[in-house]
């Protein structure tokens, strides 16, 4: 999932100070500047914003504290259960952490998570699904050397909730009037072999190509829409059978 975030980060340096109440750092002095070193844990892709000027601006005031924002666009990595889809919800967490930093020097704190308001897009719709803490100890072994630390971790929830009117229009609803379709068969005589067979295999042949044609995800097992689809191929392939059948036994 892409997000275009604006991150707000404050820390307190007390080697710094600023000859005015709050002065605007350079950019060009960021890498010379203490920083905590933070990065998206889940991310898979990311950048800096800069349509006309970059994105990112840097403050310090008289007591030492350097304010730091930035607009950052980035792909994140987000483990999703489609097994309801189309009727599923899914949570996708922002994971901040410190690059090199433990919680000796440097300890992370939400001051506030906030998601736009009425964020909508063509398939969810987005909520602020919460924000806390994801702290944890890493122990790592290298040779005969064992380190071992605990890192600040923040996390950041989004709940998508699916909107699933696309489905019901081209999916659900077409599907449903092709199965009705295929049991009008049921008040046709059974002598009129023509009309209930090429009713029957046009039905059957129309719900196979859907349920190809269908926007389901890529995944190796099976979603709410699968199920629906062949529970429709198979009422319409019963229709036929039962035709068969009724032929079969009148011929005895």
């Amino acid at each position: 999932m892409e997000v275009d975030v604006f991150l707000h980060e404050e820390w307190r340096d007390p080697r710094l100070l600023a000859p005015a109440d709050k002065v605007v750092l350079d950019p060009r002095w960021h890498p010379d500047l203490w920083t905590p070193e933070t990065y998206f844990k889940n991310s898979a892709d990311g950048r800096l914003d800069k349509v006309i000027f970059p994105y990112h601006y840097m403050t310090l005031d008289r007591s030492g504290t350097v304010f730091m924002a930035a607009r950052v666009s980035m792909k994140l990595a987000c483990n999703m259960d489609l097994t309801r889809f189309p009727h599923d919800n899914q949570l996708c967490d922002m994971l901040l952490s410190s690059l090199i930093h433990s919680n000796d020097s440097v300890v992370l704190q939400w001051k506030s998570f906030r998601v736009t308001k009425n964020l909508s897009l063509s398939q969810f719709k987005v909520l602020d699904g919460g924000h806390g803490d994801c702290t944890k100890k890493y122990e790592l072994k290298r040779r005969t050397e064992f380190h071992a630390g605990t890192f600040g971790c923040l996390y950041g929830r989004l709940e998508l909730r699916r909107r699933a009117g696309y489905y019901l229009i081209n999916k659900y609803a077409p599907s449903t009037l092709i199965v009705a379709m295929s049991f009008v068969s049921f008040w046709m005589p059974h002598e009129a072999v023509p009309a209930r067979v090429t009713l029957s295999v046009t039905s059957l042949l129309t719900i196979v190509t859907q349920q190809y044609q269908s926007a389901t995800p890529g995944v190796s097992y099976v979603v709410a829409l699968n199920v629906w689809m062949i529970a429709c191929i198979t009422f319409v392939f019963l229709g036929l059978v039962e035709y068969a059948l009724v032929v079969a036994c009148i011929a005895k």
